[in-house]
Parts: structure tokens; C-alpha cells; sequence
């Protein structure tokens, strides 16, 4: 992971570090091969560097450059006409890069998995809700064809135990 780190200032005011991708990488499909321009950079995993002040102490934050974007499998392709400058991060920073990511990383499974349970209970909901309308419509209650409730076809996303970092 920590291999092909860098440090970017883009032009927007924001500071973010990353891992670059070789545009070889076998791990990309081809189409993503072939829409990466020349004034492209292959990103992953990147995040924004934010100063805080703690008890008067200048301290650094990690936050998402891009929310919702924490797989190692998400490609960030960052325009260069928008980069200021660009360096190797110093040994402090890739360790709390790498600590970072690994609690990014888990968060993310977390809430993948606690999304599949609510999604699944969701459709649950969605097929016992069919079920009695269709029984009621073979029944003969004719009221129960035009009975169709949204809320029972409404998926939450992505659920109720998201946290923003």
C-alpha cells in the first residue's frame, strides 16, 4: 500500500495524499485504461489533509476526499491542470496514511455488511407486503389492487448507522 504514495496541493486550496496507480496495473479494466489522458493521474484510496486546532496545538485530520468513495477498488482520476505542486510524503505521514485507511477500510465493510442486513430486511418487508396484496386480490378483496403502499418499496440508502469522518 504504501509504495506509491503522494502528496498532492491542488489549486482548489485542498491538500490530499493518495496511492497512484500505473496505468498498467492489472488490477484496471481496459475501459478505464483507455478513457485516461495523458493529463490524467490514477488515484485510490485519497485523502484530504485538514488542519485542526486542538487546545492550541496544529494538528492534521483525514477526511474523504470524495464521500462514499472508500474501496481500494474505486478509481480517483485526478486532473493535473489542477495539481500545484507534488511530493513523497515523509515517513509520519505514510505511517498515519496507512493507520487511516486501514479504519476507513473497516469502517467501510462495517457498513456494507450492516446495509446488506437492512436491505435484505427491507425486502422482506417488500415481498410479505406482496404477498397479502396478492392473497387479498385472490381473495376477491378488491380494494387491495390499488393498495400498494411506497413506503414498503422504498430502499434507505444507505442506512441509518453511516457516520460522516
Amino acid at each position: 500500500m504504501l509504495r506509491n504514495l503522494a502528496q498532492f496541493k491542488l489549486a482548489s486550496g485542498h491538500e490530499i495524499i493518495c496511492e497512484l496507480i500505473d496505468i498498467e496495473d492489472e488490477t484496471l479494466d481496459s475501459s478505464t485504461r483507455k478513457k485516461t489522458s495523458d493529463n490524467e493521474i490514477l488515484t485510490r484510496n485519497v485523502l484530504m489533509i485538514i488542519p485542526v486546532d486542538y487546545n492550541g496545538e496544529r494538528k492534521f485530520i483525514f477526511r474523504p476526499f470524495l464521500q462514499y468513495v472508500e474501496s481500494n477498488d474505486d478509481i480517483v482520476i485526478l486532473n493535473t491542470s489542477h495539481i500545484v505542486s507534488m511530493n513523497r510524503p515523509n515517513a509520519m505521514l505514510m505511517n498515519d496514511y496507512k493507520l487511516a485507511m486501514s479504519e476507513f477500510h473497516r469502517e467501510h465493510e462495517e457498513r456494507k455488511k450492516e446495509y446488506a442486513k437492512e436491505v435484505a430486511k427491507h425486502l422482506r418487508r417488500v415481498k410479505s407486503s406482496f404477498e397479502r396484496k396478492i392473497r387479498d386480490w385472490v381473495e376477491g378483496d378488491s380494494a387491495a389492487e390499488n393498495d400498494i403502499e411506497y413506503s414498503d418499496v422504498v430502499i434507505p440508502f444507505p442506512s441509518k448507522h453511516d457516520k460522516i469522518h
